[in-house]
């Protein structure tokens, strides 16, 4: 979840770490985020990715799934957003 704190939308870099062969998507339009890799470590990776368009004093959510997941065309579900 990328949280935006100004009154109006923006696009902002957010750096994050993620499992090796992650993916990451826009939810719940399951679309993919293009990311950086900026350091692979043995299990991990530091990477940064663009959120576009984060609604002002809001919020836009994003899936990490394993990429061996999606290559093999399973379904990737994950748990919505929520402010609660």
């Amino acid at each position: 979840m990328v949280f935006n704190s100004l009154t109006w939308a923006r696009d902002g870099l957010v750096e994050t770490d993620l499992d090796a062969h992650s993916v990451i998507s826009e939810y719940p339009d399951m679309n993919p985020v293009p990311f950086e890799v900026l350091h692979h470590y043995q299990d991990y990776d530091h990477v940064r990715f663009l959120a576009r368009d984060v609604p002002s004093l809001g919020y836009k959510c994003y899936q990490i799934a394993s990429s061996r997941d999606v290559l093999k065309g399973g379904s990737v579900s994950g748990r919505p957003c929520s402010t609660a």
